[in-house]
C-alpha cells in the first residue's frame, strides 16, 4: 500500500489521490448494558495527519452523540448507503458481509489542523445485536453466524461489529477500558492491566501496544483461571460448568508454547488465553482463541484445533495477511500444525495426511468452482477450503522439499523477526525464500500461487533393456494442459529386494526419465507418497462422502416408503444438503436411468424405504450388510433404535460417479447423523449410534494408474 494514499480508485476520470487520514491508536472507554443490548463509549483516537475529510466506519445501530478536537466540536455526517469500493482501496481484501452493519462516518477536519497528528474526542452509543443465525449446512462454517451482539446470554463484539470507528486498512494500537454488570468478566486482546470489582459492575483495563488490525470485545460469565509460562500470562475464561478443564487446556497450551517458540521464534504476545463461547465458534485471534460450548468439552480439541489456533499466533495474527494477493495464513498455519503432528507421529500419517489433501481437492475443486490462491480470502464451502487451506499447505511442502528443512525453517523465522505486526503477500514470502536458500523461485510462486488448477499426470510407456551395467530403464511421464514445473518422486523395486527413490525434474508435456539399476527392477511406482499437490486419478480415490458432496452433478434422493416420521427426518436431512452445495432434491420414483448416470447419488433410506436402494446392494463391499431393521458393518451387529450407516460405494451405471447411502433405524438418529455428515467427508463408511460414531473406515484402492509392474524374466 502506497503510504498516505487516499483510497479511491485511481482509474477515476480527473481525480487525483489526496493524502487521507490514517487511524493510528484508541483509547475507547465503553459501558455495556446487556439487558438493552446496548453500549455507550468515548474513544479518543489518534489520527495520523491527512487532508479533507477523515471517513471511518461505524455501526449503522450506533448514533454519534459528538466529536471534538481540543473541546472544539466538530461536524461530521453519517451515511448509511454508500459505494465501499469508494473508500476501500480493494474491496477483496474482505468480505463484502465484514460491512454489511457499517455506516460510513465523515469528520470535517479544520485545515489549518490537518498538517499535524491529531486527537479526536469521538462520544457514542447505541444497540448491537444482530441475533445468531443458523450456519449453512457444511463443515465449513465452524460457528453460528453473528457480525456481532450484546446480551445476557454474553458480548461478541468483532471487527466485523464496527463497534468502534475504524478503518480497515489501517494498524492501530488500543486501550480499552470496559465497564460491565458482574459477574461479566472481559477479554480482548492485549494485556490486562486492571480489574476491580465495586457497586455491582467490574471494570477492566486492557492494553494493545502491538497494531491489530481489528479488536474484539468479548464477555461472559466466565470463571477465569491464571497461570505463567516463561513470562507470558495464560488464561482461561471458562463458563463454571466447564471450569475443572481449565488444568487440561493450561498444560496443552504451555506445551505449544514451548514447541512453537523451538520451531518460529519468541511468542510475540505477553499472553494466551483460552476462552469458551456461548455459541458455537472456533475462532483464532492474537493473544486467544474462542472455542464454542460443545467444542471445548470435545477430547480430541486440545490435541488439534488448538494447536491450530496457536500456530496462528505467529501466521495471521501478529503477521497480518495482505489479502489483496492471496491469503497465505491457512495454508502455512495448516501446515505448521495440523500436518506437523502427524508427521511427528510417523510417516504413515504423514503420508494419509497429504493423500487426503489431493483426495479432497480432486473431490471437491472442478473448473467451475477453482480459483488460484491468490484469490483466496477465506473458506465458505468445501471448495474453498480445499483450495486455501490443502493446496495451501502443499505448497509449502513442496517449497520445504524443494530447499531443505534447515533453509525452510530458517527462512520462516527470518520473515517472523522481519514482519512482526505488519502486512505481507505470498511475495515476500518469494523474497525470503529466495534469499536464504539462494535460489531463483519466480516460477515457482507464479504457476502455484498465480496460476489456478493442479497438475493432472500420467504414466505412459516404461520400456527396460538388459545392458552391460545393468538395466536400462526409460519412463515416459506425460502431463495435460499446460505443464507445470514439477519435482516427481519415482520408487523403483529391484528383483534383489532394494528400493530406490529419487526425485526427477519434469517441464514439458512429455519427459522420459532415463535410469540406470543394477539388477532387474519389479516394480515401478510414481510419487508414492503424495509429495506432490496434483489432481488424482479417479482410480486412485476410493469411493468417499466427498465424492459425492462435492460433485457439481448430485442428486439427493429422498425415499418415498417407510413411516411418515421416517420420510419427514429424510426430508429435513435432504433440504440441509442442499444448502451445501450443488445438490438438486427429488423423489426416488422420480429418477430416470439417464439420471442415474449422469450423477453422484446421496439416498435416502434403506430398504423397504428408499426404492433405489436395492439397486446398489449388490455393490456394497464385503463386511457391509443391509436389512430394513438394521445392518452389520465389520462383523459388528447394529439394531439399537438410534443406529444409523453411512456408506459410500462406486455408481454402478458410471463409475466416475459415486453412490452414498443415509440409513437410519429411527428419526432422532437419522437427524442426529445429518447435522454433522458433512464433517466426514473422507470417509467411505460411517455407523452411528444415537448420533455418537463408533466406526469409520475408507475403502483400498485396487488399481494404480501411476504403478508398473515388470514382467518377470522367464525361467
Amino acid at each position: 500500500m502506497i503510504e498516505n494514499d487516499f483510497p479511491y480508485p485511481t482509474s477515476r476520470a480527473g481525480y487525483v489521490p489526496e493524502k487521507r487520514y490514517k487511524i493510528m491508536a484508541h483509547d475507547i472507554q465503553i459501558t455495556l448494558d446487556l439487558k438493552r443490548h446496548w453500549l455507550k463509549a468515548l474513544d479518543r483516537i489518534k489520527v495520523k495527519r491527512g487532508k479533507g475529510k477523515l471517513k471511518a466506519f461505524i455501526n449503522k445501530g450506533l448514533t454519534i452523540d459528538f466529536v471534538k478536537i481540543d473541546g472544539q466540536t466538530l461536524p461530521f455526517k453519517i451515511i448509511p448507503t454508500y459505494s465501499l469500493t469508494d473508500y476501500i482501496r480493494d474491496a477483496s481484501h474482505k468480505d463484502k458481509e465484514y460491512y454489511k452493519n457499517a455506516a460510513l462516518l465523515e469528520i470535517q477536519i479544520p485545515k489549518e489542523l490537518g498538517h499535524n497528528d491529531i486527537v479526536l474526542d469521538v462520544s457514542y452509543q447505541g444497540v448491537i445485536y444482530d441475533e445468531l443465525k443458523v450456519p449453512r449446512f457444511s463443515r465449513e462454517y465452524i460457528a453460528n453466524q453473528t457480525t456481532g451482539l450484546i446480551g445476557e446470554e454474553g458480548v461478541y463484539l468483532c471487527g466485523a461489529s464496527h463497534w468502534y470507528i475504524s478503518l480497515p486498512e489501517d494498524l492501530a494500537t488500543y486501550r480499552l477500558t470496559t465497564i460491565t454488570p458482574s459477574p461479566y468478566e472481559v477479554i480482548t486482546e492485549g494485556k490486562r492491566l486492571e480489574r476491580t470489582e465495586a457497586g455491582g459492575e467490574i471494570k477492566t483495563v486492557w492494553s494493545i501496544t502491538h497494531p491489530l488490525d481489528a479488536l474484539d470485545l468479548i464477555a461472559g460469565r466466565y470463571h477465569i483461571t491464571e497461570d505463567n509460562y516463561k513470562g507470558i500470562k495464560i488464561y482461561t475464561f471458562f463458563f463454571p460448568e466447564e471450569s475443572h478443564l481449565a488444568p487440561l487446556y493450561i498444560g496443552a497450551v504451555k506445551r505449544y508454547l514451548g514447541f512453537y517458540e523451538d520451531l518460529l521464534g519468541r511468542y510475540p504476545f505477553s499472553k494466551f488465553a483460552v476462552v469458551e463461547n456461548f455459541f458455537p465458534s472456533g475462532y483464532g485471534r492474537p493473544s486467544f482463541t474462542l472455542l464454542g460450548k460443545t467444542v471445548i468439552k470435545l477430547p480430541f480439541i486440545i490435541e488439534t484445533s488448538l494447536g491450530h489456533e496457536m500456530a496462528h499466533s505467529w501466521w495471521g495474527n501478529s503477521i497480518f495477511v495482505d489479502y489483496r494477493k492471496g491469503n497465505w495464513s491457512e495454508g502455512l498455519t495448516t501446515y505448521n500444525a495440523d500436518y506437523l503432528y502427524k508427521e511427528l507421529k510417523g510417516e504413515k500419517e504423514a503420508v494419509d495426511y497429504r493423500r487426503q489433501i489431493n483426495r479432497d481437492y480432486s473431490n471437491y475443486v472442478h473448473e467451475c468452482n477453482e480459483f488460484p490462491l491468490s484469490q483466496f480470502i477465506e473458506r465458505t464451502t468445501p471448495a474453498t477450503r480445499a483450495i486455501g487451506y490443502g493446496k495451501g499447505a502443499m505448497v509449502f511442502h513442496m517449497l520445504r522439499r524443494m530447499i531443505g528443512d534447515e533453509p525452510f525453517y530458517r527462512a520462516l523465522r527470518l520473515i517472523i523477526k522481519r514482519n512482526l505486526y505488519k502486512r505481507i503477500s505470498w511475495y515476500d514470502f518469494r523474497d525470503v525464500f529466495e534469499e536464504v536458500s539462494g535460489k531463483e523461485l519466480d516460477w515457482f510462486f507464479d504457476q502455484w500461487i498465480k496460476r489456478k488448477g493442479a497438475p493432472f499426470i500420467r504414466l505412459g510407456q516404461v520400456g527396460c533393456e538388459k545392458g552391460a551395467e545393468g538395466y536400462r530403464l526409460d519412463v515416459e511421464i506425460l502431463q495435460e494442459g499446460m505443464p507445470y514445473i514439477l519435482d516427481i518422486p519415482l520408487r523403483i523395486e529391484l528383483s534383489s529386494g532394494e528400493i530406490i527413490d529419487n526425485v526427477y525434474r519434469i517441464k514439458r508435456p512429455k519427459e522420459v526419465i532415463r535410469i540406470t539399476v543394477r539388477s532387474r527392477p519389479s516394480l515401478l511406482v510414481i510419487d508414492p507418497n503424495c509429495h506432490v499437490f496434483r489432481r488424482l486419478h479417479r482410480e486412485e480415490i476410493p469411493p468417499l462422502l466427498s465424492q459425492v458432496l462435492g460433485d457439481k452433478k448430485q442428486l439427493v434422493v429422498i425415499p418415498t416408503q417407510g413411516s411418515k416420521e421416517m420420510r419427514k427426518a429424510y426430508l429435513e436431512v435432504a433440504k440441509q444438503l442442499a444448502r451445501s452445495g450443488e445438490a438438486v432434491l427429488k423423489y426416488d420414483s422420480e429418477l430416470n436411468e439417464a439420471e442415474l448416470a449422469e450423477n453422484s447419488l446421496f439416498l435416502l433410506g434403506g430398504m423397504g424405504e428408499n426404492i433405489l436402494v436395492d439397486r446398489f446392494i449388490s455393490v456394497l463391499p464385503e463386511g457391509v450388510r443391509m436389512e430394513e431393521k438394521g445392518f452389520t458393518l465389520n462383523e459388528r451387529r447394529y439394531d439399537q433404535k438410534g443406529s444409523c450407516l453411512v456408506v459410500t460405494v462406486a455408481n454402478r451405471y458410471n463409475v466416475n460417479k459415486g453412490v452414498t447411502i443415509l440409513f437410519g433405524l429411527n428419526p432422532q438418529g437419522v437427524r442426529s447423523v445429518g447435522r454433522k455428515i458433512t464433517h466426514y467427508g473422507k470417509y467411505s463408511y460411517l455407523a452411528f449410534i444415537d448420533g455418537k460414531n463408533k466406526d469409520k473406515g475408507i475403502w483400498a484402492i485396487r488399481v494404480n494408474p501411476l504403478l508398473y509392474k515388470f514382467q518377470p524374466t522367464p525361467q
